[in-house]
């Protein structure tokens, strides 16, 4: 082989190699909602506006160690006697008991419950990049608008309780009457913690991103038809809504008024004539933040606490590395693309800034309950996208901006500690 085409080889499989190590972000961390960027996000040479509708689903997550949960218990199992004694340990004359003569029968026994949540949304995402003159440098902005509704139902493991409660010896209207007890109990707990009822509507913005590209385009090199090299880098300004501690259903839309910055690398290749294969990756980093939020007194969830106070939450690390083919022109103008997409984020710290302790969090109880708590921010997820586009250019058609429309489907494969989040977007981008 000749020896000047042999180095162009070993160059191009360098780079195929560091490209996963660099790539180590994306402009959203969330375990709710993942906004999975598009490769023509990244690989577009012309300046361009893409405006898209999305439609979110979710009703499950993804259990640690395999299986599926429901939404509030990415946080932790409920366990109502645990609830009780976090409302106790910070208000020791709150008697949720009150409310029923039977109800002191089941003090200070287990009684779990399955918390499940359903949520909906749609919206717009808002994308735009302008490529600057003579160089090949684009700055750009991306903003989602959503409208959420999450609704919650709790329903009483008679099984997984305190073997009180487990007695199958027991008639089956006395079961009955118990689980009416306890669901009442469950119900005047959360009233003295001051919750909102079981369903949270939500409309506004996501975070905004505001980010510089530069971009790298070579003609048939390395033996294939194409390269587009590009690396991003940008700021995530705290925009979007924030979770509320009224309402333990309640979710952010992004980054719970974190700001960030991120890196991206993505590296697009023309195998042959409308064959391309490509890698994408990032890095976030979002900055330690003070908050008023509920701080587990124990083993509850953080949600479901009675203690609220002020925290430092520094976020951990998230990661994101995708790999996909896109099929071109399958007849004029038509593509096909799927996409396989890695996200991973690394455990949150909490700090517990009140200024007495009293009563204490499970951050003054020993590094083993910390460690636990801070194991249960951790999160990773595997997607698989698939996408079908049409060229209008491509096709032949004369339209103003040349526009390409797109329809894609965002679908969970597997995950951990995180929300089965499935998105449909569909929209334009149009070019100038």
């Amino acid at each position: 082989m000749n020896q000047h085409i042999r180095k162009k080889i070993n160059k191009l499989l360098l780079l195929v190699c560091l490209i996963p190590a660099f790539v180590s972000s994306m402009h959203n961390g969330s375990r709710y909602f993942f906004f999975l960027e598009r490769p023509e996000d990244y690989t577009e040479r012309r300046s361009h506006l893409a405006p898209s509708i999305f439609f979110i689903n979710a009703s499950t997550g993804f259990k640690r160690g395999g299986g599926t949960i429901g939404i509030p218990e990415l946080w932790g199992r409920y366990d109502l006697n645990e609830v009780i004694a976090s409302l106790q340990a910070v208000d020791p004359t709150a008697n949720p008991f009150a409310c029923s003569i039977t109800s002191e029968t089941f003090k200070d026994k287990c009684m779990r419950f399955k918390v499940e949540s359903r949520v909906r949304g749609w919206g717009m995402q808002l994308s735009y990049e302008q490529k600057l003159p003579w160089v090949p440098i684009y700055v750009g902005a991306w903003l989602p608008i959503m409208h959420l509704s999450v609704n919650s139902r709790y329903f009483f493991l008679r099984q997984e309780s305190a073997s009180f409660f487990a007695d199958s010896n027991k008639p089956l209207r006395v079961q009955h009457q118990e689980d009416l007890v306890v669901d009442e109990l469950r119900r005047a707990t959360h009233q003295l913690l001051g919750f909102e009822g079981n369903e949270w509507i939500r409309t506004g913005f996501g975070d905004l991103d505001l980010h510089v590209r530069g971009r790298y385009f070579g003609d048939h090199e390395f033996l294939m038809k194409s390269i587009n090299l590009n690396f991003q880098t940008g700021v995530v300004v705290p925009t979007g809504v924030r979770s509320d501690t009224a309402v333990p259903i309640s979710m952010p839309f992004m980054h719970d008024g974190h700001a960030g910055v991120y890196i991206d690398l993505a590296g697009e290749f023309e195998l042959k004539q409308d064959w391309k294969f490509g890698l994408m990756g990032s890095l976030l980093s979002l900055f330690e933040k003070e908050h008023c939020k509920r701080i587990p007194v124990d083993c509850e969830p953080a949600p479901f606490s009675a203690l609220v106070g002020r925290v430092s939450v520094t976020p951990g690390m998230s990661y994101k590395f995708a790999t996909y083919f896109t099929l071109e022109n399958m007849t004029d103008g038509l593509h096909f693309h799927a996409r396989y997409t890695y996200l991973r984020h690394e455990r949150d710290r909490w700090h517990d800034l009140r200024g007495d302790h009293n009563p204490q969090s499970y951050l003054q109880k020993g590094t083993e309950l910390v460690r636990a708590k801070e194991a249960l921010s951790k999160w990773s997820t595997h997607y698989m996208t698939f996408q079908v586009s049409y060229d209008t250019k491509l096709g032949g058609k004369k339209y103003v901006g040349k526009p390409l429309l797109f329809l894609s489907y965002d679908v969970p494969i597997n995950g951990s500690g995180v929300m089965k989040t499935h998105q449909i977007n569909a929209g334009v981008q149009m070019h100038f």
